[in-house]
């Protein structure tokens, strides 16, 4: 990827610490983020801003991993891999308090699932076994469809009409939700991308192996948002206070926000 040399960078500011933090998600005015340290995965929920204390959302006791996380509130969704990598689920859990936990889809066989995210109607996840990107409900016992084939995808957003997504080769993809037009395909490539977000149109990515965090206009250079993170991967935007961004850094521990 070409990065202008008049790119600037963000101020960055420590929010929280975890052992081992995956992915994370703005809700309704907070951060939900999991610590993926076994046997005792977590789902954490802690402030969009400094001197918060995190607070325990979910906890799974049967020695699954937490990897990936959706949040549309009232509803976050958990990608939770079984012991020894025996079979993977798309676990449903209550933001407020207000509904039980279940799994919206267990996986026929054993798999993984690198990306997973919500709108108001769906849950959009990749199946590393089969390379496709699946679509459910958000209900219980779900059975997904097949919304893009082949892709690899391991880290996605939804907006109003598109899902984006990268993919372990480094493209940044995208596809209309009425999957009446074909895939996109963007002039972008990473090293090692982590995570990807979405606003009014500017994608955000991150480059775990590089330690970059980008802003990608729909029509201009991409721009360095912050350098030298120790593992970016987990990223998100806050959609009401203009282009503050959030991600995790996984060598680090760190939960860091940048204003721009």
């Amino acid at each position: 990827m070409r990065v202008p040399d008049n790119a600037k960078l963000g101020t960055a500011e420590l929010l929280a610490y975890a052992a081992n933090p995956r992915a994370l998600r703005l809700d309704t005015g907070s951060i939900l983020f999991t610590d993926d340290t076994r046997p005792v995965a977590h789902l954490w929920r802690t402030g969009a801003g400094p001197g918060v204390t995190p607070s325990v959302v979910d906890e799974d006791l049967a020695g699954r991993s937490f990897e990936t996380l959706a949040a549309l509130s009232p509803y976050a969704f958990t990608a939770a891999v079984d012991p020894g990598d025996a079979g993977a689920h798309v676990r449903r859990t209550s933001t407020d308090g207000g509904g039980p936990t279940c799994f919206s889809y267990t996986a026929p066989q054993p798999t993984f699932f690198p990306s997973i995210n919500a709108d108001s109607t769906s849950v959009y996840f990749a199946d590393n076994a089969s390379g496709h990107i699946l679509r459910t409900g958000k209900g219980c016992d779900e059975v997904p469809t097949i919304f893009a084939a082949d892709q690899h995808a391991v880290a996605m957003t939804p907006d109003n009409l598109r899902l984006y997504w990268v993919t372990a080769d480094g493209h940044v993809r995208s596809r209309d939700k009425a999957m009446l037009g074909a895939i996109t395909t963007y002039d972008a490539g990473l090293v090692a991308p982590g995570g990807i977000a979405d606003r009014n149109g500017t994608i955000y990515v991150t480059d775990e192996a590089a330690g970059i965090v980008y802003e990608l206009p729909p029509s201009s250079d991409p721009i360095v948002v912050a350098t030298g993170q120790a593992g970016p991967h987990g990223i998100v935007v806050n959609m009401e206070k203009a282009k503050t961004i959030y991600w995790s850094n996984r060598t680090s521990g760190e939960i860091v926000s940048a204003t721009r």
